[in-house]
C-alpha cells in the first residue's frame, strides 16, 4: 500500500515461472475504496481462470452499526488489551459507515463474483482471528502503544460523529496504525497466507498454463510475494491502483 499526497494506492503484481506457462496476478486491496478501483480490479481478474480470495463477510449497514455500538462499549469498559482490539474494529466499522455514500466496501463490490465456481474463498483454522489468539499476540505491544491507539480512535470517532472526517485523515490512520512492525505482526494473517499457498500449490499441479489471480488485503501481500518468489516465480511488472483519491 502507498499513501501519497494525492491518495491511497495498492498494487497488482504480475509473476511468471520459467517452468510453467502460468501467470500469477497478485492484487493487494483495501477493504474500502472508490467504485472505479474495484471496477479496475474486476477487469484484471476477468482474465483469470482461477481466483483465490480472502474471506470477507458481507455485512449489512445494520450489522455494522450494531457491532460498532458493541465495540465502542468495549473500548470504555474492557481491560486495555481488549479495549485496544475493540478500538481497531470500531475504527474500521465507523469509517466504512461514514464513507458509505461516496465509497464502496470490497465485500459488496465482489458479491457477484464470489459465487462463481472459479472463485475460491481462502479460510484458515477458526481460531486464527479469535479474540484469545489476538490477545496473546498483543503481548508484544507496550501498554503505551495500546493506550495511544485507543486514544487515537476515540478522537477519530468524535470527528466522524461531527461529520468532519476527511479522506486525508483516513489515509493518515493507515500510517498511524501500521507504521511499526509490532502492530503489523499482530494482524499479519500468516495462517491465511499459508492456506492460500497450499491451495495454490494444489492447483499448480493441475494447471501449468493460464492465469491465476490472488486477491487479498494489502497487509498480506508482502509475505505472499515472498512465498511466490521462494517457489521460483519471478516478478515481471506492477500496476498501481488508486483506491482512494483525496479529491
Amino acid at each position: 500500500m502507498l499513501i501519497s499526497e494525492t491518495g491511497i494506492f495498492t498494487y497488482c503484481h504480475e509473476y511468471t515461472h520459467q517452468n510453467m506457462q502460468t501467470i500469477i496476478k497478485l492484487i493487494g486491496t483495501n477493504h474500502l475504496g472508490e467504485r472505479s478501483y474495484y471496477r479496475k480490479i474486476r477487469q484484471i481478474l476477468h482474465e483469470c481462470t482461477l481466483v483465490l480470495h480472502e474471506n470477507l463477510p458481507l455485512e449489512t449497514r445494520d450489522d455494522l452499526q450494531e457491532d460498532l455500538i458493541e465495540y465502542r462499549a468495549s473500548m470504555s469498559k474492557s481491560p486495555l488489551t481488549e479495549a485496544f482490539l475493540s478500538a481497531i474494529s470500531a475504527y474500521f466499522m465507523a469509517t466504512n459507515l461514514y464513507f458509505s455514500n461516496t465509497m464502496t466496501r470490497e465485500s459488496a463490490a465482489f458479491q457477484n463474483e464470489i459465487s462463481h465456481r472459479s472463485w475460491l474463498r481462502i479460510t484458515s483454522i477458526a481460531w486464527e482471528d479469535s479474540e484469545r489468539h489476538l490477545i496473546e499476540k498483543c503481548s508484544q505491544l507496550s501498554r503505551d502503544r495500546k493506550t495511544e491507539v485507543l486514544n487515537y480512535v476515540k478522537q477519530a470517532l468524535e470527528v466522524i460523529e461531527k461529520r468532519l472526517y476527511t479522506r486525508e485523515e483516513y489515509a493518515h490512520a493507515f500510517v498511524f496504525f501500521w507504521a511499526d512492525e509490532s502492530m503489523r505482526s499482530i494482524f499479519d494473517g500468516i495462517l491465511t497466507n499459508n492456506a492460500c499457498m497450499q491451495i495454490l500449490n494444489i492447483h499448480l499441479e493441475k494447471q501449468t498454463r493460464g492465469c491465476i489471480g490472488i486477491k487479498f488485503g494489502a497487509a498480506h501481500i508482502s509475505k505472499l510475494r515472498n512465498s511466490l518468489e521462494a517457489k521460483g516465480f519471478v516478478h515481471r511488472k506492477s500496476i498501481k491502483l488508486c483506491c482512494v483519491a483525496y479529491s
